[in-house]
């Protein structure tokens, strides 16, 4: 397998609380901003897939809706960096 491209993946996630709260307070919650960085795996119009590590045959992975997706932006691998 030719070696996946490096990625960062922006994303919103759900966030919660089991504590009471004000409701002026939960009005003002947001989604949590998160930041994944990974091997792109797959992509399509329903969800990307980022690997941490990979071989030949298997990778532990993390599958995020596109609907969640803020931008993808390409890395660099060390020993490919211009400049």
């Amino acid at each position: 397998m030719k070696r996946p491209e490096l990625v960062e993946v922006e994303w919103l996630d759900a966030t919660g609380d089991d504590a009471w709260e004000e409701h002026a307070k939960i009005r003002r919650v947001t989604p949590a901003r998160c930041f994944t960085v990974g091997h792109l795996m797959a992509r399509d119009d329903t969800a990307i897939i980022v690997a941490g590590s990979w071989n030949a045959d298997h990778a532990n992975y993390t599958l995020i809706p596109m609907g969640t997706v803020v931008a993808v932006r390409p890395l660099a691998y060390r020993n490919e960096r211009k400049g």
